[in-house]
């Protein structure tokens, strides 16, 4: 019985151990952005030329809206460990609460604070209706 504890207690230790390892390390979960520059280089990967010209990031740094010079929008969205670009379409859904404006375009989400600087973002994405 002796002998069993020890080894639940080792294997605890060691499970414990290489977690806080890991969220050292950084491998805890959401990816974020450092800056605006690093959504503006995924969303290069837009065919068709998107090329923003207005970066707005998350207050949570993990999701990013991203407006071209033809009016276009883009959303870039954590999906797992990685990001994931969607161009906005009139079916992507955009819903506010009081101080959240969230972006869905499939399983892709972004919620963004709501400011001053959002009305022009919101007039934006209402032109996709």
């Amino acid at each position: 019985m002796a002998a069993a504890l020890w080894q639940f207690a080792g294997s605890l230790v060691a499970v414990a151990s290489l977690t806080w390892l890991a969220f050292r390390f950084g491998f805890s979960g959401r990816p974020q952005f450092h800056d605006g520059a690093e959504a503006e280089r995924l969303a290069d990967e837009i065919s068709g030329g998107f090329r923003p010209v207005a970066t707005l990031l998350s207050a949570s740094r993990s999701a990013a809206l991203l407006r071209d010079e033809d009016d276009r929008l883009a959303l870039v969205a954590p999906s797992g460990a990685h990001f994931v670009v969607r161009l906005l379409s009139p079916s992507s859904s955009i819903v506010r609460r009081s101080d959240l404006l969230e972006v869905r375009d499939g399983k892709v989400t972004g919620e963004f604070s709501v400011d001053a600087e959002m009305l022009e973002w919101e007039r934006a994405l209402a032109r996709l209706r």
